[in-house]
């Protein structure tokens, strides 16, 4: 542990001055007891050099209304005492130092601890080529500086594809390989420390009609991945899981349910102290692939003047990919093991997806295909008696971890009513086409693929 340094030590001021003369900055000592001020001067004067990053660290002095070390929101490291005339200034010269004063020990700062998550790991995503995990990259690269960040999939073009795309980054790793053989995979997770199991066979109709691929994928798979990490002893996985896997009527959310209830039951079987496992629940993701929004805009594009809807009640859940990606990064930085978290996302009627993306289409209503819904479900009334919420999210907590290592999840989360059930079609929150549309005009900064 290192110790503080006093307010008035010349060295402090010394330094600052030196990092003032060499970068021409804003570097600068500020009494604690107005930092609250100086901080939001600071920030409207960022802004207006369109300077990218405020980096502010406080040291409570000895009788200021400041109770503890701070950092404000945007902050993007703690600089230790030998950053002041080292090289870090160099590294970073478009940040704002007003106060770098901290300590050379531990950052104990919680989301300076979450920036710092990803940080010097090994990164593996099963089905890193899909949707979701050219933008979990994509995000991930820009917030954290891993070790290695490892895409796993059976599909070598689109990893070529992928690689042409992130060749700046030299973090990346590509492994062929599929989540069935258990092999490949107590290979490649040698020396991993979070893996992402994103691998699944997802299109409904599909799983449908071959159901034997469907189970060898999203169930056999599941196994095959929570064997190959527990083994290597990676420290925490999340595997992805879908509305459909909530009260299931198609196969493809049966095999999902079994997914979900095989990564919650492993933390009973490898302990408190082995790996890690959780789950993450969403909805429809706006844009990806196989999905139905590029589905109406491929008819648009081709010059369709109808669209094809399978029933005019039907309502959706609605996320977009940043979302389930931060979805992804919570359940890694609050999980202990088991925890099923399912985002507060809106629900959107499939007419009105429809008239976004053509607001001049006529619509054909087809009827319901094989094991497709009506409404979809994230929590049933049966999940409410272990269902939490929090500001952002509701966790389920599997009763099979036993009372005291429910207690230990529960955390700050506030119990459900006992009737509650999250489904699309009485959700709280609503997106109107208004906002849908204007996320379709940004629609190549908001999908990857």
């Amino acid at each position: 542990m290192g110790h503080w340094h006093k307010r008035n030590d010349p060295k402090i001021h010394r330094h600052v001055r030196e990092a003032n003369a060499r970068r021409g900055g804003d570097a600068r000592v500020v009494d604690p007891a107005v930092w609250k001020t100086t901080v939001k001067d600071e920030q409207r004067s960022l802004l207006r050099r369109r300077q990218r990053r405020l980096q502010v660290c406080m040291e409570p002095a000895e009788g200021s209304s400041v109770k503890r070390r701070t950092t404000v929101k945007n902050s993007f490291f703690f600089a230790r005492y030998a950053d002041l005339g080292g090289q870090s200034l160099e590294k970073f010269p478009s940040q704002v130092y007003i106060c770098v004063r901290a300590e050379p020990g531990a950052v104990r700062n919680q989301s300076q601890r979450k920036k710092r998550m990803f940080n010097d790991k090994v990164i593996f995503v099963t089905g890193g080529t899909g949707s979701f995990g050219h933008v979990f990259t994509k995000m991930t690269l820009e917030k954290y500086r891993p070790k290695k960040l490892i895409i796993f999939s059976r599909d070598e073009m689109k990893q070529w594809e992928m690689a042409k795309k992130f060749a700046d980054y030299p973090c990346i790793r590509f492994f062929v390989g599929d989540v069935r053989d258990e092999g490949r995979l107590h290979f490649a997770l040698r020396n991993v420390d979070y893996v992402v199991h994103a691998a699944a066979t997802k299109i409904v109709p599909t799983a449908e009609y071959n159901p034997q691929e469907c189970v060898k994928t999203n169930i056999i798979g599941a196994m095959n991945v929570i064997q190959a990490c527990a083994i290597n002893k990676v420290k925490k996985v999340v595997a992805l899981s879908t509305d459909k896997a909530c009260n299931p009527v198609n196969l493809y959310g049966a095999t999902k349910l079994a997914s979900d209830k095989l990564f919650s039951a492993a933390n009973i079987h490898f302990g408190e102290n082995e790996t890690r496992f959780a789950v993450v629940r969403y909805g429809n993701v706006m844009g990806s692939r196989g999905s139905v929004i590029p589905f109406f805009q491929k008819l648009t594009e081709q010059g369709g003047d109808t669209l094809p809807i399978t029933d005019e009640r039907m309502t959706r859940f609605m996320i977009t990919l940043d979302q389930a990606v931060s979805l992804v990064w919570t359940a890694f930085e609050d999980m202990a093991g088991g925890e099923l978290y399912v985002r507060k996302i809106p629900s959107m009627r499939v007419v009105d997806i429809a008239k976004a993306v053509n607001k001049n289409a006529k619509l054909e209503f087809i009827g319901i295909r094989p094991g497709e819904k009506l409404h979809e479900q994230m929590i049933t009334v049966e999940d409410a008696m272990h269902a939490y919420e929090y500001d952002e999210y509701y966790k389920i907590i599997p009763p099979i971890l036993g009372p005291e290592r429910m207690n230990k999840r529960i955390k700050d989360g506030k119990p459900v009513a006992p009737d509650f059930h999250y489904s699309s079609d009485s959700n709280r929150e609503w997106m109107d086409t208004a906002v849908l549309r204007a996320w379709l005009d940004n629609i190549e900064t908001n999908v990857m693929v």
